[in-house]
């Protein structure tokens, strides 16, 4: 559902007044709701029973966060027949499609590539019987991006933190005019665990980045490197010169496992 609206929201969202109506009608005692925006908080009195898992909009959640709200939401469901959650978000593979058809006219429910990613994260771990552990950590030893625009000036890599761990003026490196080679000394930045995310600018303008999970690109890829497309990067809508971006672009990460 989206979020519970208040004030002039409520005037093209279902304020909270009639989400609470129609659950208690249809729900009472046998309901809970979930809500996963870091921007919009809300007290846990708005419902009888609700659950923040927050994270940033448009961006993948935190793996460690998307794990618990899915074992909270199970052992919810599981407790009594009757009892259903309502959520603000979007999850799986079946779900997506589901939620595409039901939520938006064009059936593209879920469209952020990183948040696509860390469901079929969510996916492998199930189908593999994983147990989750950010204790595995790997280093980036060196990333190829070929088609790379002209405008795109820098890259940041953030930890799960959003803490700045590597920094780089892409300006700067050796170039062609169809391939950027950026050589990360593993020396030079700190192992990475978990959660990371990659950054491009357009001077100081986001033009586009993705979210990574170390833990999974170990498991996923025995080669030690994952390659993306155009398709498996977020673009900024906001950034002007995403027009100027190859549908070709590739971006190659080859890093180590540390021991």
């Amino acid at each position: 559902m989206s979020y519970p609206s208040e004030g002039l929201e409520g005037l093209y969202r279902n304020t909270v007044k009639d989400i609470k109506k129609f659950l208690d009608t249809r729900h009472a005692g046998h309901y809970k709701v979930y809500n996963l925006r870091r921007e919009k908080l809300y007290a846990d009195t708005r419902f009888d029973n609700t659950k923040n898992y927050p994270f940033y909009d448009h961006q993948a959640p935190p793996f460690h966060l998307l794990l618990d709200f899915c074992e909270d939401a199970s052992a919810w469901l599981n407790e009594d027949e009757n009892n259903v959650v309502a959520i603000h978000c979007k999850a799986a593979t079946e779900a997506m499609e589901l939620y595409g058809q039901m939520r938006t006219k064009d059936t593209r429910g879920v469209t952020i590539p990183s948040q696509i990613r860390y469901v079929q994260y969510y996916e492998y771990l199930l189908s593999n019987h994983m147990d989750y552990s950010e204790d595995t950590s790997l280093t980036i030893t060196s990333i190829a991006i070929q088609f790379l625009p002209e405008k795109c000036s820098s890259l940041k890599i953030l930890n799960k933190d959003r803490e700045c761990v590597y920094s780089i003026n892409l300006m700067q490196s050796d170039s062609n005019e169809t391939i950027m080679r950026v050589e990360l000394n593993d020396l030079e930045i700190d192992p990475i665990v978990g959660d990371f995310m990659m950054v491009f600018y357009d001077k100081d303008k986001r033009m586009f980045s993705l979210w990574l999970n170390t833990v999974f690109m170990i498991t996923m890829n025995q080669t030690h490197s994952v390659i993306l497309s155009k398709s498996d990067l977020d673009m900024s809508s906001k950034n002007l010169a995403l027009e100027e971006i190859n549908a070709g672009i590739t971006l190659e990460i080859h890093f180590k496992e540390d021991v």
